[in-house]
């Protein structure tokens, strides 16, 4: 049997989806399900079924929800525990469970970032840089800033510029320049 809760509530069993009923009884088994094998209190499903208003019958109703799904899932699925219901599912029958298993082993295979010397040790050097990693940093920057800038030479040799340089002016869009902006400010002026 599979329960599926990432997109529209199923409950898939021999490749066969089981009839879940009306739209408060598919609430309710959501809510369970949600809390896969814990007791989940008949006060909580009736606050979180009816918010507003719950009617006078809502323990009654919430009493036949329960007995229409265990028809749908056979004994022992849903079970009573006081002070509610506890849905028993078991490992790799939930879908959410699977995805934040997977999601979990994915965390831990990610790499950690590299540390060196000081910083792995002990905390003096957490958060500082040394000089070398600002040059390269700015180093790293300046590349980015002339990504783009290569463009094929003419047969005259020159490099030609597709657009006159950016001249300043008042407008807030023509102050920020991109890198092609600055290559052929930089062309220009060179």
């Amino acid at each position: 049997m599979e329960f599926r809760l990432l997109g529209p509530l199923e409950v898939v069993e021999h490749q066969h989806a089981l009839d879940l009923g009306a739209s408060k009884q598919r609430a309710l088994f959501a809510l369970l399900l949600l809390h896969a094998n814990e007791v989940v209190a008949t006060a909580r499903l009736i606050d979180e079924l009816w918010p507003e208003a719950p009617p006078r019958t809502a323990s009654k109703n919430v009493q036949v929800y329960v007995s229409g799904l265990r028809k749908q899932l056979g004994d022992g699925r849903l079970v009573t525990r006081t002070p509610g219901y506890m849905p028993r599912v078991d490992p790799g029958q939930l879908d959410v469970a699977r995805f934040e298993g997977l999601l979990a082993e994915a965390r831990g295979a990610a790499p950690e970032p590299q540390q060196s010397g000081c910083a792995k040790r002990s905390p003096c050097g957490a958060g500082r840089r040394s000089p070398t990693s600002r040059t390269s940093a700015s180093r790293s920057r300046r590349s980015r800033d002339w990504r783009g800038c290569a463009s094929p030479r003419s047969s005259s040799g020159s490099t030609p510029t597709s657009r006159p340089a950016a001249t300043p002016s008042s407008s807030a869009s023509s102050r920020r320049s991109s890198p092609r902006t600055r290559c052929a400010s930089a062309r220009a002026a060179s």
